[in-house]
């Protein structure tokens, strides 16, 4: 026995050098992986004491918990993980987003490593681990410092760079191996090339850079994070500034909007987007003041300040529910009002909008409209009249908001923005839509007419899509659904 806190439970797997075992920890309650290695393999200790010793955790490696040495033998505790990609693939269909996140993780991990001075060297789909919807990077026996010798023949063969064994190489090796694992999650078989996945151009195209056969033409883990490729899993953060100050208790923690700023804090992350003091209101004139993007903000998460692109999943996810949460705001956020002498139109800063008359009320929705109550995907041609008036409105209503530059504004047919009927819930199911169309509870779906289905007891999981796999009778009964509803609106 190596430890009285620890149980071996049974072996999950050999290699030429070690053994790994799923254990049970008796402090925490929680199953882990015990890895088992000689002490010639010294080199790897060294690696991971010093990554247990950095003081900025990365939840993209897999550092260990504790490392123990007895009778010659180092036994390294670390968190049990549900699969590795190879697994994880063979399971799921995974839909383009997923890839990118994918991909994304696996550079937020990279990219801390090079940047602790560390080469992989062994980058594929089995040394990527999933746990809870996040890829961890392990197994680091072949990795070494980024100034030891560099001419060693190392890793897999399929997922070694070209420069290996002719020249001395850097880290951008570990970046060829991750085009390749990116390839297969986008191809899936060997033989396909990747001209003829059906993604897009743009991801393509990105995969293709990390796999440039010259290095210095390929991206580091850092310019590969500020890729374009990325922005689809960003939302957007309005300009909280135009909102009236609040707070407001979430099942994610605390959101806040006072001063400058606006956050979201639980017991174990603190996320904050600010307006920066240099950023004067004589410069709002100069952009759309809609979305910060456009403005000098900053993110700070735990005391820290961080780009969008070097956020971790965890910290992106509250930073995406504090931008969905604003969103919704925005929505009924009242910027400018036209009352006319037989109608009242409304500008949202969302750049939603209304118009209310005598027997019609039209309200713009996102990427729809809604007449009376009835949802469009078009405005109606026979209303084309009243289309180019409202047209009218919409213009006359930016031009207005841009000349006054009002720093703040009410909701609408509210006193304070507590909002307290609107729940967790709510928040997430309303983004769920916006994002997907449908959702399922209980069920029973939903649609974005209203329709309510129920599925005769049938229950698919309202997650992300890679879950969805075993669920494509229930999917192609939900498409069903959403043609003859369309045909409803033509």
């Amino acid at each position: 026995m190596f430890s009285n806190r620890y149980r071996i439970a049974r072996i999950l797997g050999e290699g030429s050098s070690s053994t790994v075992y799923m254990g049970y920890d008796r402090e925490s309650e929680k199953k882990v992986a015990i890895k088992c290695i000689n002490k010639t393999h010294s080199k790897e200790i060294e690696i991971l004491k010093r990554l247990m010793q950095n003081e900025d955790k990365n939840e993209n490696v897999l550092i260990p918990i504790e490392i123990i040495e007895q009778d010659g033998v180092f036994y390294i505790i670390t968190e049990s993980c549900e699969c590795n990609l190879v697994e994880f693939i063979n399971t799921y269909e995974i839909e383009e987003k997923n890839i990118v996140k994918i991909i994304r993780m696996i550079l937020i991990g990279l990219h801390f490593m090079h940047r602790n001075n560390l080469i992989h060297r062994d980058i594929k789909l089995s040394n990527l681990l999933v746990k809870n919807e996040t890829i961890k990077i392990c197994d680091l026996g072949l990795s070494c410092f980024m100034d030891e010798n560099k001419n060693e023949v190392c890793g897999t063969h399929e997922y070694m760079a070209p420069e290996i064994g002719k020249d001395a190489y850097s880290a951008k090796i570990d970046i060829y191996a991750l085009g390749v694992v990116a390839k297969t999650l986008v191809c899936r078989a060997k033989e396909m090339e990747l001209d003829s996945a059906c993604v897009s151009e743009e991801l393509k195209w990105f995969i293709n850079q990390l796999l440039a056969t010259d290095p210095t033409n390929r991206p580091s883990a850092f310019e590969a994070l500020q890729q374009p490729v990325f922005d689809v899993l960003y939302r957007k953060m309005h300009n909280f500034k135009i909102i009236k100050e609040f707070s407001r208790e979430t099942k994610y923690g605390k959101i806040i909007r006072k001063e400058n700023y606006v956050s979201i804090e639980s017991n174990f992350n603190k996320t904050v987007v600010f307006y920066e003091e240099c950023c004067r209101e004589e410069e709002h004139k100069m952009h759309d003041f809609r979305l910060c993007d456009n403005f000098r903000t900053s993110i700070k998460i735990n005391d820290k300040i961080k780009t969008k692109d070097l956020l971790s999943n965890t910290e992106l996810k509250y930073y995406n529910f504090l931008c969905g949460y604003i969103e919704l705001l925005a929505d009924e956020t009242v910027i400018h009002t036209i009352d006319g002498i037989e109608y009242k139109f409304r500008y949202f800063l969302s750049r939603n909008w209304s118009y209310e008359a005598r027997g019609i009320t039209v309200k713009k929705l996102s990427d729809k409209y809604e007449i009376n109550g009835r949802e469009m995907i078009q405005f109606p041609h026979k209303l084309h009249n009243l289309r180019e008036y409202i047209e009218t409105l919409v213009n006359r209503s930016e031009k207005e908001i841009i000349r006054c530059n009002k720093n703040e504004y009410t909701l609408e047919n509210r006193s304070n923005i507590e909002l307290g009927i609107k729940t967790d819930n709510l928040i997430n199911n309303a983004i769920y839509i916006r994002n997907v169309g449908w959702m399922v509870r209980k069920n029973m779906i939903l649609l974005n007419s209203g329709l309510k289905i129920e599925l005769d007891g049938m229950t698919v999981m309202n997650k992300e899509e890679v879950n969805y796999k075993n669920d494509r009778e229930i999917i192609n009964k939900i498409v069903r659904l959403f043609i003859e509803e369309a045909r409803k609106y033509n």
